[in-house]
């Protein structure tokens, strides 16, 4: 990452004319490299008003470091630290001192071994599936109490593959067994619903980079553009992509029905506001059915 004053400056421009999202670290990266000399040349860098903009140490924005150029935040509800849900948990490299950086959960598959999580969390269109990934369902204050599951294939569309289309960014992910059993048997699974319609009540639960606990909020999920759904609640920042939208949710098994996945536009939302997520349709659907078959 690019630590300098500097750079700072660079990605704080790159972040207010949208060309980056504050949710996409890998593209955040690569695009400041290769703006940053158009940038120096038009002496941008420089202006005073971009280190109004501040950002966390590791260059991304953090919630209540907003630039002064963005809109003012809405009177939107504001997530809240939750219990963990057994089926739902963090993405991390394997390595043992990795930070999450991504959310998934687990759904419902013959072989008992599936997570869902967004496409960008675990799939490059040039360097392809992520490699030496975990999942720690129900993590919380740094316990795994379900243990460290490593994941294996990979399952996306075609469109994400070629184009990295936001309208297919979700993803599919096997589960190697821990001791003997299989991750669904364990924490058992929420069902995947297809073409679930735009509006739905939901609860969203994901793990921020900034904690070792989740977040949950209940909010309406609804249409924001053509396959593409919103909904409206403070605090989801970088971590968060690839949280459930979960209707029916039931506390006690910490499962529901999925209806959609924190992600798609934007990578999930360029403001910590207003997320988004790719509508689970046809496609969805077929990638679900290659993912069961294995």
């Amino acid at each position: 990452m690019l630590k300098t004053a500097q750079s700072d400056a660079f990605l704080a421009i790159l972040l207010r004319i949208g060309h980056v999202t504050s949710r996409s670290p890998r593209r955040l990266v690569i695009a400041a490299t290769m703006t940053s000399g158009l940038l120096m040349a038009a002496g941008l860098a420089a202006a005073s008003h971009v280190h109004s903009e501040e950002l966390g140490s590791d260059g991304y924005r953090r919630p209540g470091q907003l630039a002064e150029a963005e809109p003012r935040r809405p009177a939107y509800p504001t997530a809240a630290r939750v219990q963990g849900a057994r089926t739902i948990g963090a993405v991390r490299y394997t390595a043992r001192d990795s930070d999450h950086f991504c959310t998934a959960s687990v759904v419902d598959s013959p072989h008992r071994n599936l997570l869902l999580t967004a496409a960008h969390c675990v799939y490059d269109s040039e360097d392809g599936p992520a490699r030496g990934l975990a999942f720690t369902p129900m993590a919380e204050d740094g316990r795994t109490p379900l243990g460290v599951w490593k994941l294996g294939r990979v399952f996306v569309a075609q469109g994400w593959k070629d184009a990295e289309d936001e309208d297919e960014d979700f993803a599919f992910v096997t589960v190697e067994p821990l001791g003997g059993r299989n991750v669904q048997d364990v924490t058992g699974a929420n069902r995947v619903a297809v073409d679930p319609g735009y509006t739905n009540q939901v609860r969203v639960i994901g793990y921020p980079n900034s904690s070792d606990s989740p977040i949950g909020c209940d909010v309406t999920g609804r249409r924001a553009m053509p396959h593409q759904m919103r909904f409206d609640c403070n605090g989801y920042s970088e971590g968060t992509s690839g949280s459930p939208w979960l209707r029916d949710y039931d506390a006690r098994s910490g499962s529901g029905t999925v209806v959609g996945v924190l992600g798609g536009h934007q990578a999930g939302g360029d403001i910590h506001w207003t997320s988004y997520g790719a509508y689970p349709g046809r496609e969805l659907d077929r990638v679900y059915s290659e993912a069961k078959r294995g």
